[in-house]
């Protein structure tokens, strides 16, 4: 949080930290660990007193704070129960939403990575700031340029999100930009690197 013109800088992410338990980790070790933020978004009408803030967490979901402009924000994820898989690539705030509460959530984080970089399963709406989602259909179409592996099947199963667009004019005009992404976690980074590509996904695009 930036409040100064850029000469001072204030951190918003909770300050307590997170503890892996050993049994999750690859390593069997209990570690203090954080992710990778993917995405972020601020509602327009931010200020001072009042400041809602969504997040996107590698392999963490999404969560949102109400006060990000106090000292120490109250973090809460959002409805994981309803999402599919919690990778997140990319979060769009509806710009025709004067009340700015229509979210898209492009699942599948679209960063080059050798670890945790998980592919997607497609694209999400929320009509209430996070309170619910719902998934929408996006059944791929083969073209000239770029045909699909499965036709007729989801557009962005096995895609990282990079980008989700809403025109302003037209809310239902949704552009959608789209990666490879890895299938699981590699757990092996750098020189002789094990990473798997998602089986069946479509082309980039």
């Amino acid at each position: 949080w930036n409040s100064a013109g850029g000469k001072k800088w204030d951190q918003v992410s909770p300050k307590t930290n997170a503890t892996e338990p050993g049994v999750l980790a690859f390593s069997g070790a209990t570690n203090t660990t954080a992710s990778r933020t993917t995405a972020l978004v601020v509602d327009p009408d931010c200020d001072a007193k009042k400041c809602r803030v969504w997040i996107g967490a590698a392999g963490g979901g999404v969560w949102k704070t109400d006060d990000a402009t106090k000292d120490n924000p109250d973090w809460k994820q959002v409805k994981p129960k309803e999402l599919d898989q919690n990778s997140v690539g990319v979060l769009t705030l509806d710009p025709g939403d004067k009340k700015h509460d229509t979210l898209y959530l492009g699942t599948g984080e679209a960063n080059r990575c050798g670890s945790g970089c998980e592919a997607g399963v497609g694209v999400y709406k929320s009509k209430d700031g996070g309170g619910n989602w719902e998934k929408l259909p996006a059944v791929c179409v083969s073209n000239p340029t770029y045909g699909c592996t499965t036709p007729g099947a989801n557009a962005f199963l096995g895609r990282g999100i990079r980008s989700i667009l809403i025109d302003p004019n037209n809310q239902n005009h949704i552009l959608v930009g789209s990666a490879q992404a890895v299938r699981g976690l590699s757990h092996v980074i750098g020189i002789g690197g094990g990473t798997r590509l998602e089986p069946g996904a479509n082309n980039v695009g």
